[in-house]
């Protein structure tokens, strides 16, 4: 990076590094779709700016990601929702980089719903398909 050193949890990454992607849904098992097919709608963007996100090696978190619409006193987070699917769904989020084709980042994300090899994974269905990333 033009000769500056940085530590490796802190290379210098743009938080809209992190995006939803909806190729990150993964069937388990066959359901009944609709004639249009599922598809997944990103109801809160992660906010933007003012908040940069904290990998696992900068120590421990503080608080979840805030949605777009965040404020002080009320507090959103990402959400998305999968429409035209009846059953359960897994949907899963990884930190991928801001390229074309997008490739998997070199740090992953924390949290609550969160793997050790950073993939954010939520069960949803088959009442409420909405995911919400606290």
């Amino acid at each position: 990076m033009d000769g500056e050193s940085y530590p490796a949890c802190l290379d210098g990454i743009d938080y809209d590094d992190f995006q939803f992607g909806a190729h990150l849904i993964e069937q388990k098992e066959l359901f009944m779709e609709t004639v249009e097919g599922p598809f997944l709608t990103i109801i809160e963007q992660p906010k933007q700016r003012g908040f940069r996100f904290r990998y696992g090696c900068e120590g421990p978190s503080h608080g979840g990601l805030p949605g777009a619409s965040s404020e002080k006193g009320h507090k959103t987070y990402p959400t998305v929702k999968i429409s035209n699917y009846t059953g359960l769904a897994r949907i899963e989020v990884d930190l991928v980089t801001h390229t074309d084709p997008p490739q998997v980042h070199a740090h992953s994300l924390v949290g609550k719903q969160c793997n050790e090899a950073g993939n954010c994974i939520m069960m949803v269905g088959p009442k409420d398909m909405t995911a919400q990333y606290v």
